[in-house]
């Protein structure tokens, strides 16, 4: 993701790449995405975004229109989380080439984004609740302590080409307070057996997450670079 967005409401363009071990590109995804904050607001309209939003108790929603790949092509998928961790999150995509909107199963959020390499609970780094009906878990707190986390305040941070690794350069690294959270899954059907997240104390930003299959194996991570930019008047993601 190569573009930055604000933390609480963003826009987001998109350019998302995959890549085989060998480091040969396998994945492309080029989407528009809106997010908004609907309770807790900080910035005009205050406190809940509208009225809707506060008979439903919703708190977040998301919007990504895709470009391609060339299947995805003005698919819209849209994405309501709502603050009860009992309550389900409702997702829904318009299908461009059936002209018709389709209401997913609580088991699509499971299902990899625009055929990528991430879930729809994936965004963000996690945005799984923590329930005991929904796929219901287990929290502990592992670990309350500093870590080293890069940062790109500069802006110079850059990744570098296929041939050259797809390595990291020019980052700038701080220690951080972070609470180490296990995400104990105990639903046997989900894709995930645990998740391991390293939460900022301070920013309450997820930091990095570690994604276990079924059988205990390290399957997917995720990891937030983010940037003070004074001048846009918050702390943002690269």
């Amino acid at each position: 993701m190569v573009l930055i967005w604000l933390i609480k409401s963003k826009y987001q363009i998109t350019e998302a790449h995959g890549w085989k071990r060998n480091l040969k590109e396998d994945f492309l995804a080029v989407y528009n995405l809106f997010k908004f904050r609907l309770q807790g607001r900080v910035t005009e309209p205050m406190g809940w975004f509208d009225q809707r939003a506060q008979m439903q108790g919703e708190f977040e929603s998301y919007s990504a229109k895709y470009f391609a790949p060339r299947d995805m092509y003005g698919n819209v998928v849209n994405y309501i989380i709502y603050s009860d961790p009992e309550k389900r999150d409702r997702l829904t995509m318009y299908v461009s080439a059936l002209r018709r909107v389709r209401l997913l199963s609580s088991t699509d959020v499971q299902d990899a984004v625009g055929g990528g390499d991430a879930i729809y609970l994936d965004t963000d780094g996690c945005v799984q609740k923590p329930s005991l009906t929904v796929f219901p878990m287990k929290l502990e707190l592992i670990e309350d302590r500093e870590f080293l986390f890069p940062s790109n305040d500069t802006g110079a941070a850059y990744i570098t080409s296929p041939s050259n690794g797809v390595e990291y350069h020019n980052l700038e690294w701080e220690r951080r307070p972070v609470y180490v959270i296990k995400m104990n899954i105990l639903d046997k059907n989900f894709v995930y057996s645990n998740r391991i997240i390293y939460l900022d104390k301070e920013t309450f930003l997820i930091r990095f997450v570690e994604n276990y299959d079924q059988k205990g194996r390290l399957y997917r991570t995720a990891e937030s670079v983010p940037a003070f930019i004074p001048e846009m008047g918050g702390d943002y993601h690269k």
